[in-house]
């Protein structure tokens, strides 16, 4: 973790840790192949090793852990160079000398000589450890601005020191292994710390809150999202959420979005030392892509030279092409493709966009003058191309006059269509001519300090018409069979609850009356019975009650969670989500709650199951391909298969069509939350709600029943 000062204010009791490294008593999640490449390393006879990563990322953590790791097997000394005011070689030296001289001190009654060498005092130390290895963790290299040539210094005192002492063992922690440390530990194994996985990130965040707060599954989802699993960031989320509730209570994805800014200035530090490690060249890429935000992190080599003329700079090919390539090796971005790239935390777009500008990067960098930068700090001239010009204005005037007439069918007269939050939308072409006068309900907000309310359209994205307007969060619909009533979740009442309301958005009843949360409604094929997920006896568990609220019946007894549930066409069977295995799974069983079985086998999350209409396949979310994509399987779990195939950003909550041709499904790559159709081969995906407000969470209206 990185080193940070406490924050002022903090509650008593707050579990996050954001202003230490943790310590032997802290709970350290993830690193296994780190770990794994440690002892495989020292197994093939390598004494001199060194770990490391960006800012952040946990280097002293590790290093902390790995001597309780093998504590039975060495006896460790941690020694930390960066608070070394000096930094010349000699100023270092002395420091780990002496260092190894007190350790031996405390070991043993015999006498140090003052002006004993590093490689003698290790060796006196490494008589005082037998008969166990010495392991000598020696912190804070790459830190400090010193030059490779003297860090160097350092490492070949080290490896002298090991050709006599056979015993010694040698770990480095090194910041930026990738970036300006890289010299000082030339020829050393090094392992790169990376982020934590999803699920990595998601054990620190529920068991250091398990006694205190509870976290939803979007809740934890839109945290990874956002810092990509950065250790320091995701401990940085929980402590300021665990500020925000008051130390209890349950964190929702609209708690963490509320919450997104105040990261960013806690992350600061990380944010700034990553920086700061940056070359003029990636420094420059990084401001000309602080004006693309609203992307989610994922661009292209043209968006960096668009962005950079947007601001009024031309930037050479070879700049971009060498900020990228170090940016990659640093891990600051990741690479998508041959030409798309992301931010690794995409939180650090938002420090760029409050702390740099193009302009300042550009002048600073040409002052220096540490990179040629042939850049001019003016529009770049373009060609007008008049013939290109006039044919958009003859296509926006087709466009226009078909959309008036379209909405003057039916009428004898010009009429003026009613204004909405959504840029009106033309009818999908993929769409079958069978799901015509269907409807598709979903929750919609504002903007992102805005409440969600339910709303319904047509199959095709017009038509929007409202059903909940109120203060507080109303979200998750679903359809009841007969098509009369939409059964929802609202927090209205202080927690979250099942509620109905008449199609017309009348009549909105709660169900469950309950002081614990309920949440993912889900109506039987015959409408009699809904199924739930609630956490009233402790655990998130699936339930069942009648459709008119009564008689909530429980389902599922596991210590983990279980929620999502979703009915087969049939009413025999439910599909739901469960992390019982150590990991989100798509299982399924009897309606009774009888023969539980897994369907899914990924160490990637897996959830929000949705049968097909003729019961043969069960479409779902999985982020096994490093982003959240919509996959299909048949019923049984084989034949796997990802449909949207769009790795630039997350898609989620398919829902069928009821004649099985078609899926929607919600997501943001288009630069917010829209939701779009596809047919069930993946083909044919459109965006039916192109709009600047938040839409999600579909629910397409079955045929009716009667």
């Amino acid at each position: 973790m990185a080193e940070k000062g406490p924050r002022s204010g903090a509650s008593i009791g707050n579990p996050y840790i954001i202003d230490r490294p943790l310590s032997d008593e802290d709970l350290f999640v993830g690193r296994t192949r780190a770990l794994r490449w440690l002892r495989d390393a020292v197994s093939y006879g390598e004494r001199l090793l060194a770990v490391g990563g960006g800012p952040g990322i946990g280097t002293t953590s590790f290093l902390l852990h790995l001597a309780r790791m093998w504590e039975g097997e060495t006896t460790a000394l941690y020694v930390d160079l960066a608070p070394e005011a000096k930094t010349t070689p000699a100023a270092l030296l002395a420091q780990l000398t002496t260092a190894v001289r007190d350790f031996v001190c405390i070991g043993s009654p015999a006498e140090v000589e003052e002006e004993e060498s590093l490689p003698a005092s290790l060796a006196r130390a490494a008589e005082v450890a037998a008969p166990k290895r010495l392991l000598l963790l020696v912190d804070g290299i790459g830190k400090k601005p010193v030059e490779p040539g003297e860090w160097a210094q350092v490492v070949a005192e080290l490896r002298a020191a090991l050709a006599g002492c056979p015993s010694l063992l040698v770990v480095l922690g090194v910041e930026e292994p990738a970036g300006p440390g890289a010299m000082a530990i030339q020829g050393v194994p090094t392992y790169q710390l990376d982020c934590l996985s999803a699920d990595e990130s998601e054990e620190l965040l529920r068991n250091l809150g398990r006694a205190r707060i509870g976290y939803e599954h979007g809740a934890i989802r839109a945290i990874y999202n956002l810092c990509g699993g950065h250790p320091y960031l995701v401990q940085a989320f929980g402590f300021v959420l665990f500020e925000r509730l008051g130390g209890e209570g349950r964190v929702t994805y609209h708690d963490v979005l509320s919450v997104e800014q105040e990261v960013v200035e806690v992350g600061n530090p990380v944010f700034g030392r990553t920086w700061e490690n940056s070359s003029p060249a990636e420094r420059v890429v990084l401001a000309a892509l602080q004006s693309l935000r609203g992307r989610h992190g994922v661009f292209t080599r043209r968006d960096v030279q668009d962005g950079a003329r947007w601001q009024g700079v031309e930037l050479p090919d070879q700049i971009i092409s060498d900020g990228l390539r170090l940016l990659v090796a640093r891990k600051v971005l990741r690479p998508l493709s041959q030409e798309g790239y992301e931010f690794a935390v995409r939180l650090f777009q938002n420090w760029l966009a409050a702390n740099v500008t193009l302009a300042n990067v550009v002048r600073e960098v040409s002052h220096s003058k540490k990179a040629a930068l042939s850049v001019g700090l003016r529009w770049p001239r373009r060609r007008v191309n008049w013939g290109t010009v006039l044919l958009w204005v003859a296509l926006i005037a087709i466009v226009v006059s078909a959309f008036v007439l379209w909405s003057e069918r039916g009428s004898g007269q010009l009429t003026t269509p009613t204004p909405t939050s959504r840029v009106p939308v033309v009818a999908s072409p993929t769409l079958s001519l069978g799901l015509l006068g269907t409807k598709i309900a979903y929750a919609q907000r504002e903007h992102a300090d805005a409440t969600w309310d339910i709303w319904v359209m047509g199959y095709d994205g017009t038509d929007p018409v409202r059903l909940t307007n109120g203060p507080r969060n109303n979200i998750q619909p679903a359809w009841s069979p007969d098509v009369r009533r939409i059964y929802f979740v609202s927090d209205r009442d202080g927690n979250r609850e099942i509620y109905v309301m008449n199609a017309d958005g009348t009549g909105q009843t709660n169900l469950t009356r309950d002081g614990s949360e309920d949440w993912t409604p889900a109506v039987s094929p015959d409408g009699k019975t809904v199924a739930f997920a609630s956490i009233r006896d402790g655990n998130w568990e699936i339930y069942v009650m009648n459709a008119d609220g009564s008689r909530p019946t429980r389902l599922t007894r596991n210590t983990a969670a279980d929620y999502s549930p979703v009915w087969s066409p049939d009413g025999s069977r439910l599909a739901f989500q469960s992390n019982r295995d150590g990991n989100w799974e798509i299982y399924i069983m009897n309606a009774d709650g009888s023969n539980q079985q897994r369907l899914t086998y990924s160490d990637a999350t897996d959830s929000s199951p949705a049968w097909s209409p003729d019961g043969s396949q069960i479409a779902f979310e999985s982020y096994r391909d490093g982003d959240m994509e919509i996959y299909v399987m048949n019923a049984d779990g084989s034949n796997q298969v990802n449909l949207t195939n769009e790795h630039t950003a997350n898609d989620h909550g398919p829902t069928w069509s009821p004649d099985g041709t078609h899926i929607a499904f919600y997501s943001n790559r288009a630069g917010g939350w829209d939701i779009y159709t596809m047919k069930a081969d993946g083909t044919g995906q459109t965006n039916i709600t192109f709009s600047p407000v938040h839409e999600q969470a579909p629910a397409w209206q079955p045929y009716q029943r009667r």
